[in-house]
């Protein structure tokens, strides 16, 4: 990863094709991130190649996030999980009554979240595949891996050449949780581990919100297992999209939490520390974070308290 440098991302209104993507690679995943945030201004001022159109014209949602690519070593899908990590305690919290309610809406969307607020290093995890709201899997019809792993070589113990992967031409493209039956569902990979998840493999039509529900039900319950099975495949091009509506990137980085509370700044929650957009291999529930990507998120409200801890 690119420590300190500057990366870009999108309001939204890019035109077709136009749009920056990041381009990264870790120790067991090698991928494409396109990144999109309601009301910034440009990543370059200066581009006269804006669209009459906007990404988020007619959805409430204010980020998104896709990232595609593949997985260098087959790991155990309940051993990779998301969320938010940070590397000091956080600072002040809202009223109890608040940071409760939160969480018991938060686990009651993703019920294996894991918080643990106190101590030196606080964070908030969830099960990968179970926590983004679609999730692709392609299997390649030609699998390079064997000229780069060269004479014997287990590939997902090298470096990995990023010219390898290919697959980053159309990441602007829409994107839309499958049928089970399709074949990149994720449901198929699930279903050998799974009772609920094989009962949905089937051609019957099904809203994208219900397809979702069943996909990360499925995942959810083999992440409580921490299965074995399934695994991330070394020949199949992985897509992640996330998106949410309740964080606000206006002049201070908060939480919306409806009308009753409304909006929660977050950089003394945080004591300046900037949120992540992360994914990461855990081996164990006490086991070391591994991260597959981890990028960043500042903000201009984080600044005054993150240089008060850098100088302390």
């Amino acid at each position: 990863f690119c420590a300190g440098c500057f990366l870009p991302v999108n309001t939204g209104g890019e035109a077709p094709g136009r749009a920056a993507v990041i381009d990264f690679e870790s120790e067991y995943f090698v991928g494409t991130l396109l990144m999109r945030i309601r009301g910034i201004a440009p990543f370059d001022a200066g581009a006269s190649d804006a669209s009459d159109e906007n990404y988020f014209d007619g959805k409430r949602r204010r980020f998104q996030a896709v990232v595609r690519g593949k997985f260098k070593k087959e790991l155990p899908m309940s051993e990779c999980v998301t969320g938010q990590v940070f590397d000091r305690p956080v600072g002040k919290m809202p009223a109890r009554w608040i940071v409760s309610s939160f969480l018991k809406f938060a686990t009651s969307l993703v019920p294996q979240m894991e918080v643990q607020i106190d101590g030196d290093s606080p964070r908030c995890l969830t099960p990968l595949v179970a926590t983004a709201h679609t999730v692709l899997a392609r299997k390649e019809t030609a699998d390079k891996r064997t000229t780069e792993a060269g004479d014997g070589g287990d590939v997902g113990d090298r470096s990995f050449n990023y010219g390898v992967y290919a697959g980053s031409v159309d990441m602007e493209a829409p994107l839309e949780e499958p049928h089970a039956s399709d074949p990149t569902s994720m449901l198929p990979h699930a279903a050998p581990h799974d009772s609920t998840a094989a009962a949905a493999v089937a051609p019957t039509p099904t809203s994208i919100s219900s397809r979702q529900k069943t996909r990360k039900k499925a995942y959810n319950r083999l992440y409580a297992r921490r299965a074995a099975h399934p695994r991330f495949r070394l020949d199949t091009e992985y897509t992640f999209e996330f998106y949410q509506h309740l964080l606000l990137f206006d002049r201070t980085l908060a939480l919306d939490m409806g009308s009753i509370v409304g909006a929660v700044p977050l950089a003394p929650v945080t004591d300046g520390q900037p949120l992540k957009f992360m994914s990461a291999h855990r081996e164990g529930d006490a086991g070391a974070l591994n991260y597959l990507w981890s990028f960043d998120i500042w903000h201009e409200s984080l600044y005054d308290l993150a240089r008060r801890a850098e100088r302390a």
